[in-house]
């Protein structure tokens, strides 16, 4: 499929006038009625005698609910603009009146290459078709200069269509004495051309190709630079160039800029990505490292190029196969790939009956007959009850799987069956996988667990407990089963932009960790990637989740960062055996394999900000390979090798088998983590490991102040002499082990540096003047003297000030503060010197306060104050639409009484879509609303994770004059069934002018809450926004749009705080 680029044409008032001549290119008429022109559908168009703006007929167009077109090669005249001047009118004029586009579709000696699409224009106003009137009138429409080559094709010819589009009501378009000039382009713009050997853009050896260039003007200039930003290659060449030879450096990813300049200015430019990786060995298959591949358009050519042990196929039953029931060829099972598959067998929609899922085997069976041999494991049910797979109960879910399993074993006996697909980084979802196994007998029908742990909210893999999670749940589900249960990663990934914030480096930085951080998890069996490739025509956001870009119907893909990152790690550890993780301090994450006899490390950062270590190798020269493959030797002085490390993984190698010995890393400490105020000597001890009795311990000056080092033998003596004036917080020491003025091991421990005055204790508290904090002081130096204290909201902005001159509890009001995302808070103390620092506080401080108001939704008008909040102060989508009210705005109001959660919010928006399924109002204009409330305050405690979740999830819309509700997610099936209307709600909906007005009543019974002055609650409130079937929205906390996760949740009170009578 080609895409669609239209030209948009203007009735014209009077002839153009052109500051070049222009030509008489052709005259089209249909006094010959359509001789010469091709007709799309004939059925559609026919010749008209009795109408005409010229001549004596015209063509007439009865599109009925198909585009009707035809089109005509004309002449290729490069360098020049088109003009082309038509007439047209309509029979039945103004809205919903079938509309006329014209298009230009640019042809290979060969095939179609794409429609034309003229550069800079773009904007969205251009993809309106232009509506006719009920006269005739003259339209005019200009075009090009035509490129030379597009898509690395050669522009042969054109065609040049006229579309008629259906309308919502019927009506016949006319059109006649069509004319077609060119005139030279005052300016022609300079194409350039990337003419690599392949359009995957990967390659296992070093390529040769050319940039090419049109035209005369200016110099050809390409610069390639690395994923990190640095320049790796610039190439210039002379006036008139046509073209460059690019030989880059070796192995690494690419972003090439290729650009036409004359002085100062630019006269074109181009970019695309390129990635150079090595040969996979001959025997790279023979190993199961590392177990890792990428799924979603990836050919065997590019998972070998990745390395990828493992992929993910689909089935679906509802899309049956053509050799269905013939199982495959012993000769293509014999010569398949020898890149591992885990097919998912999917089954989604409704609930099903008896009859539908017996049906559903039968389909089944025969497609697992085609791909016997060709499936490594078996996965059932993609995500159960989530979304489009959404199977009623728990149980209904579990027993579509139990069907998936058995027709697995009866099939093709032997290969393994995994389940249940759910992502365990959510405490919802970790909790269902123990209740399919202790309430469904899941165990007895799948092998293995199948995981889709993202993290949410970006969050790194080091610091989220991804590794600790997946273990835990395996421990707890092989207890519950009595035997060890295997696990699959089928799918886990790392969007480029889930807020806009994450960069292509980091999305590399990510895969390569997870990668490694694997061989961690004992009974991992593979690991997917999503996404190879999903193109942007299909979802932006799956788009983003890619390792590679592509355009859908072009054969070009270009390699992001974690492509390369994917190819590095394959080639660096495919050998390797990981034996445990090194202690080099807290900013660092060091793993240790050994491979071929020696050792490798897998080294990366820890913060956000680039970390130096020092490993004591004590060899002469090592192998330091980057993330993206850009590989190093390095001399090292005294043996030993400083690193700048940032996220992005590096791989250290060489002959240093010393490094293996684990008493190199058996130093104690006295405490473990010695802590001082600034200033303030203290001791702590040292011991030893009994080989190292002998050496000297030295721990050289730095930020934090200096050491002395007394004692011999294996008991050592420290005195650490803080710097004045330090500021708090935790500091690395190095611990250097020497013999003979070697160095034998560095070792990086902690030091605490205490903050003289901080709080032991901070939680919200209601003032009659509204916010406030209570806050227990702590004074460690008796010297301090009074403390200034600044409460911020995300790291700047103030909002509360107190002094301090005792220890004790405080409140300290707060003012100003924004409700509505996650703020994070600190205290910034200044002391009686001028000294200052700041001590985290964390989130939930200012709670939103949901004040009693009983019968609320009579008396809006009368509204308590406390209880009003802007959306406005939400978290917007991170599509970033433009134009008038496209983010909608206005208030939020809360507030509850004895039986009733209310709300009203007010939303302006000048335009008002919704859907006609309840179930997915979501994709509408409507509000969803997430509120979760701990056992102790349920009425009936649930049971999160068997259907029951930790939260409750509804939605509301208005929908031709009426106002409907949904249920997605309960936290009591029995009073809120999900899949329904949300019982008992009152809803009073309306829409006046630009805004919508929203009005409900949901009964604490339905939401399983038992309400009363001081219960905490969690919630989230989305606005959704539909314009122009774009979806985007306005979120009042989080864990509802980008992922089902109530701990993203923001804090809420139920309090009596301004209580009306």
């Amino acid at each position: 499929m080609y895409r669609l680029f239209v030209i948009i044409f203007t009735a014209a008032m009077t002839g153009l006038i052109f500051c070049l001549a222009a030509e008489e290119l052709d005259t089209i008429g249909f006094e010959q009625g359509f001789q010469d022109i091709w007709v799309g559908r004939p059925e559609a168009v026919r010749i008209d005698a009795s109408d005409s703006s010229e001549g004596k007929q015209c063509a007439v167009f009865d599109p009925g609910g198909r585009i009707a077109e035809i089109a005509r090669g004309i002449k290729l005249r490069r360098n020049e603009i088109y003009t082309v001047k038509f007439d047209a009118r309509s029979t039945s004029p103004g809205g919903g009146a079938p509309e006329i586009q014209v298009r230009l579709l640019m042809r290979s000696l060969k095939k179609p290459i794409d429609w034309f699409k003229e550069a800079g224009k773009a904007s969205a106003e251009l993809n309106v078709p232009t509506a006719l009137r009920g006269e005739w009138q003259t339209f005019s429409c200009s075009f090009g200069p035509l490129p030379d080559t597009w898509r690395d094709a050669e522009v042969s010819s054109v065609n040049l269509y006229f579309q008629i589009l259906p309308g919502k009501k019927p009506g016949k378009v006319l059109l006649d004495n069509i004319r077609i000039s060119t005139r030279p382009a005052v300016e022609t713009k300079p194409e350039i051309s990337f003419l690599l050997p392949d359009p995957v853009r990967i390659f296992d050896r070093i390529p040769d190709f050319k940039v090419k260039r049109s035209g005369r003007a200016g110099v050809l200039r390409v610069t390639a630079r690395n994923a990190g930003g640095e320049e790796t290659l610039k190439l210039q060449g002379v006036p008139g160039e046509g073209s460059l030879a690019v030989t880059l450096p070796g192995p690494d990813y690419y972003d090439i800029a290729a650009e036409v300049v004359d002085g100062t200015k630019i006269l074109a430019s181009a970019r695309t990505s390129v990635v150079v990786t090595t040969p996979l060995p001959d025997d790279y298959y023979s190993t199961p490292h590392p177990a890792f591949g990428v799924w979603c358009q990836v050919d065997d050519r590019m998972h070998r190029l990745g390395g990828g042990k493992w992929t993910r196929h689909t089935l679906f039953t509802y899309f049956p196969s053509a050799n269905g029931g013939t199982p495959p060829s012993p000769e293509k099972v014999a010569t398949r790939s020898p890149v591992k598959v885990i097919t998912n067998v999917n089954i989604p929609h409704r609930p099903h009956s008896a009859e539908e899922l017996a049906e559903q085997r039968r389909k089944l069976e025969r497609e697992m007959i085609a791909r016997r041999g060709l499936v490594d494991i078996w996965e059932t049910q993609n995500e159960p009850m989530l979304g489009e797979n959404f199977h009623g109960t728990m149980q209904q879910a579990a027993d579509i799987m139990a069907m998936q399993s058995s027709v697995a074993r009866q099939v093709v006996p032997g290969v393994p069956v995994a389940g249940i697909c759910l992502n365990p980084m959510q405490k919802n979802h970790f909790l269902q996988y123990l209740n399919y196994y202790r309430n469904c007998g899941i165990d007895r029908q799948i092998d293995m667990l199948a995981l889709h742990p993202y993290i949410p909210g970006a969050q790194s893999p080091d610091t989220s407990g991804y590794v600790e999670t997946i273990n835990r749940l395996r421990k707890e589900v092989s207890k519950i089963a009595g035997r060890e249960i295997p696990v699959f990663i089928s799918e886990i990934g790392y969007s480029t932009k889930p807020g806009g914030e994450v960069t292509e480096l980091q999305q590399a930085a990510y895969l390569a960790r997870v990668a490694m951080l694997n061989r961690q998890i004992p009974g991992l069996v593979g690991c997917v990637w999503h996404n190879g490739v999903w193109t942007e025509a299909y979802s932006r956001r799956e788009y983003d989740f890619g390792i590679m870009k592509g355009v859908k119907g072009s054969s070009i893909r270009e390699p992001k960062p974690a492509f390369a990152a994917w190819a590095t790690v394959s080639r660096q550890t495919w050998n390797a055996d990981y034996l445990r993780e090194l202690d080099f301090g807290r900013n660092v994450r060091v793993l240790l394999f050994r491979r071929n006899g020696k050792p490798l490390l897998a080294l990366w950062g820890l913060q956000g900000e680039p970390v130096s270590v020092r490993l004591p190798l004590n060899v002469p020269e090592v192998t330091v390979v980057e993330l993206c493959g850009r590989s190093r030797r390095v001399r090292l002085a005294d043996g030993v090798l400083p690193l700048s490390l940032g996220e992005a993984p590096v791989y250290v190698s060489g002959d240093f088998p010393a490094i293996f010995d684990e008493r190199s890393f058996a130093v104690a400490m006295e405490p473990e983590v010695p802590a001082a105020l600034a200033g303030m000597p203290f001791e702590f001890q040292v011991r030893l490991p009994g080989h190292f009795s002998s050496a000297e311990l030295r721990i050289p000056a730095g930020e934090y102040g200096t050491a002395q080092v007394t004692g011999s033998g294996a008991d050592r003596t420290v005195k650490i002499i803080p710097a004045p004036g330090i500021r708090p917080g935790c500091y690395d020491l190095e611990l250097r082990l020497e013999e003979n003025g070697r160095p034998r091991s560095i070792l990086i421990r902690q030091l605490e540096i205490l903050r003289p005055v901080d709080f032991s204790r901070v939680a919200p508290v209601a003032v009659p003047q509204g916010r406030a904090i209570l806050c227990t002081a702590e004074f460690r130096d008796s010297t301090a003297g009074d403390a200034t204290v600044e409460i911020l909201e995300n790291g700047n902005r103030v909002i509360g000030l107190a002094r301090l001159s005792a220890p004790g509890e405080s409140v300290i009001p707060l003012y100003l503060t924004r409700i509505g995302r996650r703020n994070s808070y600190s205290a910034r103390f200044t002391l009686s010197d001028g000294s200052s620092y700041v001590q985290p506080l964390g989130g939930g401080l200012t709670p939103v306060s949901i004040p009693y108001f009983r019968d609320a939704l009579d008396r809006v008008e009368e509204w308590p104050e406390c209880g009003r909040f802007a959306i406005g102060d939400g978290v917007a989508s991170s599509h970033g639409l433009t134009g008038e009210n496209d983010r909608p705005s206005g208030v939020i109001r809360l507030a509850w009484d004895e039986d009733f959660l209310y709300y009203a919010v007010d939303v302006n928006d000048k335009t008002c879509r919704t859907v006609a399924l309840p179930a997915d109002m979501w994709q509408g204009d409507s509000l969803q609303c997430g509120i979760a409330a701990d056992p102790q305050f349920m009425i009936r405690p649930n049971n999160d994770g068997l259907q029951e979740t930790a939260y409750n999830e509804f939605g509301t819309d208005l929908r031709d004059g009426g106002s409907r509700s949904w249920t997605w997610a309960s936290m009591n099936r029995n009073a809120m069934p999900c899949n329904r209307p949300v019982p008992g709600i009152r809803l009073d909906h309306r829409r006046d002018r630009t805004w919508t007005f929203y009005r409900a009543a949901v009964p604490w019974e339905t939401l399983n809450i038992r309400p009363g002055e001081g219960v905490p609650l969690r919630l989230s409130i989305l606005v959704n926004d539909s314009d122009g079937g774009v979806r985007h929205w306005m979120e009042w906390f989080g864990g509802i749009a980008d992922g089902k996760d109530p701990g993203l949740y923001g804090s809420a009170v139920l309090t009596k705080q301004d209580r009306q009578p």
